[in-house]
């Protein structure tokens, strides 16, 4: 069935058992990210323990269609409770038959959502959600100018963050009005200014300036970049300078895990036709970013982007593990990954880093 945004919010603070599919679609992807988090976050509240959350990329259901319905019917390693991550490139064509397998399923168990921003509302994942009695779908659209300020605030608050003048404002006109990339850039200024909600920080209009992006999370981002980007010349500066900033792995994976999902999604666009230096110009990619985007869109493809993640979580699982080799586990991936690019760049006729 096809619900409006509303309905879908409190759908998923309120998980029904009834309900296999959560398709959250629209050019809002903050709000359909922030859609999946909710559900998540409802699971534990019900189980008070967090759940195990496993995340699929859609071009993977092409050749195997029955892993959705299998992920959905499967029990957690531990017995926990459990959900599925379904991120869809382009319109979802590549995972119809999968979801149609899931709804089709004589049970599920564990509910999916799934995040499709390219899904239009003529797709036919679209209206396969809608014909369901077992799948509910929503479109987000993004927020504009004064509503998108109180977004802002409403990101803001849990952060720990308060506006003074015309921050909201400026956040807005910073983004270029885009709710995902105001909620990451939010996030930053929240961790630079040590702001949390029992000790929160006010935000000028002058410290807005002074700071922009220019955060200590310039130390991830270079990481990525020399990774994703298959920088082998750089491997050495940047693990010394992991070490002497003692950046914390966990974040380092998520974020690239995240930079994963960006590439993973954009590369449709790309295998469409266009191409990566047009495509990294979406509004979801941060200005300063757009040139490293475009270079790793050029080197990973959309089956390679989905490895990555899988490989991402394999070491983060690894990491969390008694007694395990963080640091080095994070460096062998990182220099892993690095030198693997850098074999993509060769091949695909672009210049070794």
């Amino acid at each position: 069935m096809k619900v409006k945004p509303p309905e879908m919010a409190r759908a998923l603070a309120r998980p029904d058992g009834a309900i296999r599919f959560y398709l959250l679609t629209g050019p809002d992807a903050a709000a359909s990210i922030a859609g999946a988090r909710a559900l998540g976050e409802a699971i534990k509240a019900q189980s008070s323990e967090p759940p195990e959350r496993i995340d699929i990329h859609s071009p993977s259901l092409k050749s195997d269609p029955a892993r959705l319905a299998d992920e959905a019917a499967s029990i957690a390693l531990f017995g926990g409770p459990r959900y599925v991550e379904l991120n869809i490139a382009g319109a979802g064509d590549d995972c119809v038959a999968a979801v149609t397998a899931l709804l089709e399923a004589p049970q599920a168990g564990n509910p999916v959502v799934a995040i499709g921003p390219g899904v239009s509302a003529r797709s036919k994942l679209m209206k396969l959600a809608e014909g369901s009695r077992l799948a509910m779908a929503t479109i987000h659209y993004a927020p504009e100018g004064r509503e998108l300020e109180k977004v802002a605030r409403d990101i803001a608050g849990p952060l720990g963050l308060r506006f003074e003048g015309d921050v909201g404002r400026m956040l807005v006109d910073m983004v270029a009005g885009d709710r995902l990339v105001l909620a990451q850039e939010l996030e930053k200024l929240a961790l630079y200014l040590d702001a949390s909600p029992a000790e929160p920080r006010t935000l000028t209009p002058d410290a807005l300036i002074a700071l922009g992006a220019e955060t200590h999370e310039e130390d991830i981002a270079r990481s990525i970049d020399v990774a994703l980007g298959g920088r082998v010349a750089d491997l050495s500066a940047m693990i010394e300078s992991i070490d002497a900033t003692g950046l914390n792995e966990i974040r380092l994976i998520r974020a690239m895990g995240n930079r994963a999902r960006l590439l993973a999604r954009l590369r449709a666009a790309v295998d469409g036709g266009r191409s990566p230096g047009e495509v990294a110009r979406d509004r979801s990619v941060f200005f300063k970013e757009q040139a490293s985007v475009a270079h790793q869109l050029a080197i990973w493809d959309t089956e390679a982007t989905a490895r990555i993640v899988e490989r991402l979580q394999a070491t983060e699982r690894a990491i969390k593990a008694r007694a395990s080799p963080g640091g080095v586990l994070m460096r062998q991936l990182l220099v892993a990954m690095a030198h693997e690019a850098n074999r993509r760049s060769a091949r695909v006729g672009m210049s070794r880093r």
